[in-house]
């Protein structure tokens, strides 16, 4: 009997853990997705989020993903998922970082460099608020 009583609460304790990460899923999908259509809607006025708020962003998009392999693996008890789920989050994380741009405040404007092949961009933004920028203007240096 003890045996039975001891698989009953695992069984228990794993529906309890599923129903975490699936509420965690839905609140990191509500952030990545919902953050995605702000954001591009924003772009059409020339805001842009501010980095703090595009690391977030990047997190929830990050999660989210982590979650779609952790939930599967967790529920089929699938021991491989210990391996390819760090990976995969790490990759994601890195690629997405990738883009980071530090904000400067020169005067009134908050600037960004983005370098690229050749050529370095520096862009020109006005502050609004904590959340968002406007594009002001941009300039090439070779």
């Amino acid at each position: 009997m003890g045996a039975y009583m001891d698989k009953k609460n695992d069984n228990i304790a794993k529906k309890m853990y599923i129903k975490i990460l699936i509420v965690l899923f839905s609140v990191s999908a509500v952030v990545a997705i919902g953050g995605s259509v702000i954001k591009q809607i924003l772009r059409g006025y020339g805001y842009v989020f501010r980095s703090w708020l595009n690391i977030t962003y990047l997190v929830a998009w990050v999660l989210m993903i982590g979650l779609i392999l952790i939930i599967p693996f967790t529920y089929l008890n699938v021991w491989l998922g210990g391996i390819i789920i760090p990976f995969v989050l790490f990759v994601a994380f890195i690629w997405g970082n990738i883009g980071y741009n530090k904000e400067i405040r020169k005067g009134e404007y908050i600037v960004t460099e983005t370098q690229q092949i050749g050529e370095k961009a520096i862009r020109y933004y006005e502050d609004i608020n904590i959340f968002f920028m406007k594009f002001h203007h941009e300039e090439y240096v070779r």
